[in-house]
């Protein structure tokens, strides 16, 4: 497994350095604004099956996408573009994971507000397929003491130079134009049925 330590200096090479890796069909931790996630290579079949295994869940539980911008929700050929543009607007980049009807079903999507994982985004030119990085039915931690020893496969880890906050993104439902909170986090659903409003 290869270690890293992000750092604002020198974040652009490590990025290129992860990004080549997922291409291969690595899977790893990154950090985020808020926890570590477990990550693969959206569209890497091989590596999501791993990316499973190491979290120990089942493909019926779908994980969430990161996108780089709010623009790349588009890719994913939503079924109600406009609600989710206006709400991606208003909260994105930002700890939120908007789950929404595709033409390819429900999917799950969040755009970080972290520098590094945008950068990992874009030098790779696809999204990234992830989890927090803590086996299921086992809470989300920030540390990395046991440098993750608890889940199998991995094949690298970037640890954060600075501290995450730690408070999970909120994970809300857009269907049929209302929204449900699926896990409170740090976005209020008041907050985003102001945004609807404002869409009109």
């Amino acid at each position: 497994m290869q270690r890293f330590v992000w750092h604002a200096d020198t974040a652009a090479h490590t990025a290129v350095e992860i990004a080549t890796l997922l291409k291969g069909g690595a899977i790893g931790v990154l950090p985020t604004e808020t926890v570590y996630g477990l990550v693969c290579a959206h569209g890497h079949e091989t590596a999501l099956s791993r990316l499973y295994a190491a979290k120990g869940r089942g493909h019926d539980q779908k994980c969430q996408i990161l996108i780089g911008t709010p623009a790349d929700a588009e890719a994913f050929s939503l079924q109600a573009p406009g609600p989710v543009v206006a709400i991606g607007e208003a909260f994105w980049p930002g700890p939120l994971t908007l789950v929404c009807d595709s033409a390819y079903g429900t999917v799950g999507l969040r755009c970080p507000d972290h520098s590094f994982v945008q950068a990992v985004i874009a030098e790779l030119g696809t999204p990234l397929v992830a989890t927090s990085a803590n086996p299921a039915g086992v809470s989300p931690t920030e540390s990395l003491a046991a440098e993750f020893a608890d889940l199998p496969g991995l094949d690298f880890v970037v640890r954060s130079s600075q501290p995450l906050t730690r408070r999970a993104s909120t994970v809300a439902k857009l269907h049929a134009g209302e929204l449900t909170i699926l896990r409170e986090g740090a976005i209020a659903l008041n907050a985003l049925q102001r945004s609807l409003l404002q869409h009109g």
